[in-house]
């Protein structure tokens, strides 16, 4: 009896660990964290790298010439100490978020099939170059009012 008991005492740890194996938890950090006041104050190193699956840095932007650029001064060293929580996490993936609170550098990327082009490879270059694994592009209403038609297409078409 002792040994079935045993049995299955196994078997629920065993399925309990495959469950917890089976899920991804993405969490985002924000580079404006570091501006925060007092104990808010939050940094890439503050990140608990077990915690999650995927951390997503939030956010790169476009420019006027639809180029990846960092957001903030202090980003190129933040993107290092971001991507060394891997060190600590050998499956965590680091992604980094593009996009942010201007809908317009977005209109203005992809409605030309060139500027689209221009993207896409400043997006491939800025992600090896800072060695992140992949990008969150992050443009939550593509067809809202003031874009022109078809973004929601041309949107998916740059996501291809």
């Amino acid at each position: 009896m002792e040994k079935v008991t045993g049995l299955i005492v196994v078997l629920i740890l065993l399925s309990q660990l495959q469950l917890g194996i089976a899920y991804k938890l993405i969490c985002y950090f924000t580079n404006w964290a570091q501006h925060r006041p007092g104990i808010g104050k939050f940094f890439p190193e503050n990140i608990p790298p077990c915690l999650c699956s995927h951390l997503i840095y939030a956010f790169a932007i476009i420019d006027d010439r639809h180029q990846v650029v960092i957001k903030e001064k202090n980003d190129e060293a933040l993107y290092a100490t971001f991507n060394n929580l891997r060190k600590m996490n050998s499956n965590l993936k680091t992604l980094l978020a593009i996009g942010g609170f201007d809908p317009q550098r977005f209109n203005n990327t992809i409605v030309v099939k060139l500027n689209r082009a221009k993207f896409i490879r400043s997006a491939i270059q800025f992600v090896r170059k800072y060695k992140f694994d992949g990008l969150d592009i992050v443009w939550d209403q593509p067809d809202s009012t003031g874009s022109p038609p078809g973004n929601k297409k041309r949107f998916t078409v740059l996501l291809k």
